[in-house]
């Protein structure tokens, strides 16, 4: 029952402002919350389905063009988008506590338009199943194509969260012209391989 334009009856819940612990993970501009505390009386009836999608076919080619990393922190908040970038940093997942005490898995990682230090970059947080299978080891200088991301304004800055579950996130070939690939030492490939013909002429 709880899909974008359905109508529906909720009974069981109660109304309650956010406290502020939880307002960095709520969206843009979210206060107030339902939640419930006996899970048999929360009740959610579907009075009317959701209508069929009819956006122009130019509004969903739009919403699937790739954004570089400036183009996205210049999107306003609450809008989804398609964007493209270099992971340049990987935190470790967290479990945080929702509203309704769930417990939920979260990671930060920051994305920039290139591997060049100074790059426009924002941070993005992955949740739960993404969270959880897209570490440091998998992300770490990759490039992303990242697919349903929500634009968000916390403290006054952009950042963005989440993704789309089905194909929200693919890794592409790095591309030398971007930024280059970078490896473990902070070092380049081309870096790399000249350290090796130094170190095999001085053996």
């Amino acid at each position: 029952a709880l899909r974008r334009g359905a109508r529906a009856r909720l009974r069981g819940f109660a109304w309650q402002i956010l406290k502020q612990r939880d307002l960095e993970w709520a969206p843009a501009g979210r206060r107030h919350c339902l939640s419930y505390s006996r899970a048999e009386q929360a009740v959610i009836e579907e009075l009317c389905p959701a209508p069929s999608p009819t956006l122009p076919a130019a509004a969903v080619a739009a919403a699937a063009a790739p954004l570089s990393v400036a183009e996205s922190l210049r999107k306003p908040a609450g809008q989804r988008i398609c964007v493209r970038g270099f992971v340049v940093d990987v935190k470790a997942k967290e479990q945080v506590t929702s509203q309704d005490g769930q417990i939920r898995i979260v990671r930060q990682v920051w994305l920039a338009d290139s591997l060049v230090q100074g790059s426009p970059r924002v941070r993005w947080m992955l949740w739960n199943a993404i969270a959880e299978s897209h570490g440091r080891a998998k992300l770490q200088n990759m490039r992303v194509l990242a697919r349903g991301v929500l634009v968000k304004e916390f403290n006054g800055r952009r950042e963005l969260t989440g993704c789309w579950v089905e194909r929200g996130v693919e890794l592409e070939p790095a591309d030398s012209s971007a930024g280059g690939e970078v490896h473990s030492g902070g070092m380049s490939a081309g870096e790399r391989t000249q350290r090796g013909v130094r170190e095999s002429a001085a053996k």
